[in-house]
């Protein structure tokens, strides 16, 4: 189908935008852009190109109306992009409607006047800034045609008052909705995964905060917002579903409470904490969380957190985990790390050079550590304790995550890998006790976890097991 088809001249469209947009050249370069397209053309006051048979909107002319429709076709050609700063500065425009799936570039940035725009849901991709600093846009609707709000999509729209999230969203990107101060309240659908890095930061207005307890919601993202000064002004921790989200208002030594689950990424960004304990209870740490903390001198995590490196193998399964946690932490002297399990790597966390790890002997913390050599010293705290039986991860419970993390262990031993599991694990974890962890191993704890925990009954592991 010639609609998928993305033929030389297209391409070379798409890249040039993009280098366009990471290196802030200026309009003058959408001559680069149509090096190898028609001659420009002129439609109800936009200019235009034909490449490859396709319409590319490039810009626009003084005969501009106030309230423009964007078709899905110029002449016979569909329109399939809105090139990036087609309407840059464009001051006469008030209304956008565009009736085409095209995708849309940093189109619209700085349309000083622009009021509303309608989007239809066959719109699937947006780029990042597409409307950044509409001063005056009060109305746009997101088109659920799209799975992620790009970064800066609206950034700077002040008089923005309200905004719908489509149950099709599952990430908003980076300074999204920045500097909206018009807006009064989110409401996150339960679709949203995550939300970025300062998504609505300066929304001075902002007061009224919905967010799932699923959504991994990053430690800036509420930053110089009514909601988020309110909340500090009762507790220098601000929790969120469970999870620390903001701790840069705290100072000196810090427990975070018993309960907290995780700690957001950049959490205790430039706080002036001076040392903080970390509970059993909190499974998680975002990348960045300590980043610049330059008081902190001592961290102990009391145990649970299965990762604090580049690739998390909490489950037996490779991930993205966390980085550079403690980057910029200069006075960082001691981490204690009670989880002998808990993959932490003081290069990749950015732990500076000649701190002191403490941690079982045997465990990962140890590992990590003295594979840096004279980068850190390692201190053990002895023989771990003995974990109880099925607890895969050693979070003291028993869960189906045991149960996938033995599967997914054994899966990579069969396609041909190494172990990965820790001599503690293999106690654990080899529930029919034949020497060896294994698919039936991972069978018996799922079977434990689902009588025990979901069925409500008292099984021991002897019930478990065949006879």
């Amino acid at each position: 189908m010639r609609g998928r088809e993305f033929p030389m001249k297209r391409i070379y469209v798409l890249l040039c935008a993009a280098i366009t947009g990471l290196s802030g050249i200026p309009k003058a370069a959408h001559a680069e852009l149509t090096a190898f397209a028609e001659e420009e053309q002129v439609f109800q006051g936009m200019t235009y190109i034909i490449d490859d048979g396709f319409a590319v909107i490039t810009g626009y002319t003084a005969a501009l109306p106030d309230e423009l429709t964007i078709p899905a076709k110029i002449e016979s050609y569909a329109v399939w992009y809105i090139q990036d700063d087609a309407f840059l500065d464009c001051s006469q425009l008030k209304r956008v409607t565009v009736s085409s799936n095209a995708i849309i570039g940093k189109a619209f940035r700085n349309c000083s006047n622009l009021e509303c725009v309608v989007l239809p849901d066959t719109v699937t991709q947006i780029r990042a800034s597409a409307f950044e600093n509409c001063t005056a846009l009060t109305e746009i609707n997101i088109p659920s045609g799209i799975s992620r709000i790009p970064d800066k999509l609206l950034s700077g729209c002040k008089s923005l008052k309200a905004i719908q999230i489509p149950d099709t969203i599952t990430e908003i990107g980076a300074l999204a909705f920045e500097n909206c101060t018009g807006l009064t309240e989110i409401v996150i659908p339960e679709s949203v995964q995550s939300i970025q890095s300062m998504a609505f930061s300066g929304c001075s207005n902002l007061t009224a905060v919905q967010i799932p307890e699923t959504t991994d919601v990053s430690g800036d993202a509420l930053n110089g917002t009514a909601w988020l000064t309110a909340k500090q002004a009762e507790d220098p921790l601000v929790m969120l579903s469970g999870i620390l989200l903001n701790g840069t208002q705290a100072k000196g030594e810090v427990t975070v409470p018993d309960g907290v689950t995780g700690l957001s990424k950049y959490s205790f960004f430039e706080s002036a904490v001076s040392g903080i304990v970390i509970p059993a209870s909190t499974t998680k740490i975002g990348s960045y969380a300590f980043r610049n903390c330059t008081e902190l001198s001592s961290v102990t995590i009391l145990g649970n957190i299965g990762n604090l490196s580049a690739v998390d193998m909490t489950a037996g399964k490779r991930t993205k985990g966390a980085i550079e946690i403690f980057k910029g932490c200069s006075n960082l002297r001691e981490i204690t790390v009670l989880n002998p399990f808990c993959d932490f790597d003081p290069m990749i966390q950015r732990v500076p050079t000649g701190a002191v790890i403490r941690g079982y002997e045997n465990s990962s913390a140890q590992k990590n550590a003295e594979k840096w050599g004279t980068f850190y010293q390692f201190e053990s705290l002895g023989e771990a304790p003995e974990q109880m039986t099925g607890d895969f991860d050693g979070d003291g419970e028993i869960t189906e995550k045991d149960a996938q993390g033995v599967l997914n262990a054994y899966t990579d031993v069969v396609a041909g890998g190494e172990s990965a599991l820790m001599p503690q694990q293999v106690r654990a974890c080899d529930i029919d006790g034949d020497g060896a962890v294994k698919a039936a191993d991972a069978q018996y704890i799922l079977v434990y976890f689902t009588e025990n925990t979901l069925s409500h009954k008292a099984v021991t592991w002897e019930e478990i097991l065949p006879q």
